[in-house]
């Protein structure tokens, strides 16, 4: 009895173990397939800034990484939906901005943007806690954003990363 007890626990083990490689492989590949890539142009006070973007969607979060070219990562946004909207670093410009705003209906804006890419739909948003935000899918699959908040206009695309 005690090698059949042997051999059971073995069998068990060993169809856990691969359950839980082809689970965590099958995420992995999930989430690098939905990372996008992007450029804006920022006006504020008539002054131009072209920034890059790369956007992470996850499941409950949406972490946004602004680049700036010679200066590297400039800007960390996550827009999570128990915690709301975290910037770092804290003391950046637009904080008091974004401590306004319904930090859902903004994760829900941009993950329809980004949802529109696989979808082929145009979505388009009207204004939301002062912030006005359109969005919409072309041929060559980017998605264009337009914002608008306060004096701050804010426009460019995303892609996927591939």
């Amino acid at each position: 009895m005690p090698n059949k007890y042997k051999f059971m626990i073995k069998k068990f083990s060993i169809v856990l173990v691969l359950s839980l490689v082809s689970c965590a492989s099958l995420n992995k590949a999930r989430f690098q397939d939905e990372n996008y890539i992007g450029k804006f142009n920022l006006v504020q006070n008539n002054n131009n800034s072209n920034f890059s973007v790369v956007i992470f969607p996850l499941p409950e979060s949406i972490i946004i990484q602004v680049n700036k070219p010679l200066f590297g990562n400039v800007l960390n946004v996550n827009i999570d939906l128990k915690r709301g909207i975290s910037i770092n670093p804290e003391n950046y410009k637009t904080q008091n901005i974004l401590d306004r705003v319904n930090h859902i209906a903004i994760y829900e804006m941009i993950t329809d943007c980004l949802g529109s890419y696989k979808f082929n739909k145009e979505v388009k948003f009207s204004k939301i806690d002062g912030i006005k935000m359109s969005c919409s899918l072309q041929q060559d699959k980017r998605v264009l954003f337009n914002i608008e908040v306060d004096n701050i206009y804010l426009n460019g695309f995303v892609r996927t990363k591939s």
